[in-house]
């Protein structure tokens, strides 16, 4: 596996592909003591499903200090669905009904388990549910144009990784698709099988080690008006859940 040294949002994204489709994962599993190898219908190896925990993140001036407001924002996840609930369920599993769901289903992915219980698969990590909305708005007038309680939807982009054009082309381009669009422009196509595969190489961007990966919100548009406001930040999920980000801009006076 190439080691990647940089830090930022920025090369993470761009070593996603080298990191993602080019090795294997292991997963440790205890309810498999025999060697078994077989093959799963789907190109996806593991489904993950976002908690609504709450999160809160805070910017200061200096964090502005170059025209631009970026945001991550963690996609907490709170389980998670992969290959082996196949070997284990067959047709009745849940990792079909996904596959299923996002019609991937003719990819005929080889599985190892060896008796240690290390897994061997593609290295693919995608939402199980389809983000169905995001909404941003802030608790003070952002500028002239945007009064308190308005839509800043237009005024921010999002950054984000899918496979879904891959999935539904049938295998037959790249897989990694980068999206990098205003949000109010993104639609359940794009926001289909979100990767968040990040959290699988904390290690080397020295970030938490824990479940979630990250979505990137960025707008070069600055707020003029109050010296303090906070945004709501709101994803919406095909399933009805609400993942909400207080997200604090604390400006000098």
């Amino acid at each position: 596996m190439k080691r990647i040294l940089s830090l930022s949002y920025a090369a993470a994204v761009a070593a996603m592909p080298l990191l993602m489709f080019t090795s294997c994962y292991e997963k440790q599993i205890k309810d498999v003591e025999q060697t078994a190898d077989f093959h799963v219908p789907g190109y996806v190896s593991e489904y993950g499903f976002l908690s609504e925990q709450r999160e809160i993140l805070r910017f200061y001036s200096e964090d502005l200090a170059d025209g631009t407001l970026s945001i991550m924002l963690p996609l907490r996840i709170e389980r998670t669905v992969d290959v082996t609930d196949f070997l284990r369920s067959g047709d009745d599993s849940e990792y079909l009904a996904l596959c299923r769901q996002f019609n991937d289903t003719s990819y005929d992915q080889h599985v190892v388990i060896w008796e240690t219980g290390e897994v061997m698969c593609n290295r693919v990590s995608v939402l199980g549910e389809v983000i169905t909305g995001i909404d941003i708005v802030s608790d003070e007038a952002w500028n002239v144009r945007y009064p308190a309680g308005s839509s800043l939807n237009a005024i921010f982009s999002v950054r984000f990784a899918s496979v879904y054009p891959y999935v539904q082309g049938g295998y037959a381009d790249y897989p990694l698709t980068m999206h990098d669009k205003p949000v109010s422009e993104t639609d359940t196509a794009d926001m289909s099988m979100v990767v968040f595969s990040f959290s699988r190489y904390n290690s080397l961007f020295d970030w938490p080690d824990d479940d979630s990966g990250f979505m990137g919100l960025y707008t070069d548009v600055m707020p003029s008006v109050a010296t303090a406001q906070t945004l709501t930040i709101t994803l919406t999920t095909d399933s009805g859940k609400k993942i909400e980000y207080l997200v604090d801009v604390i400006l000098d006076d």
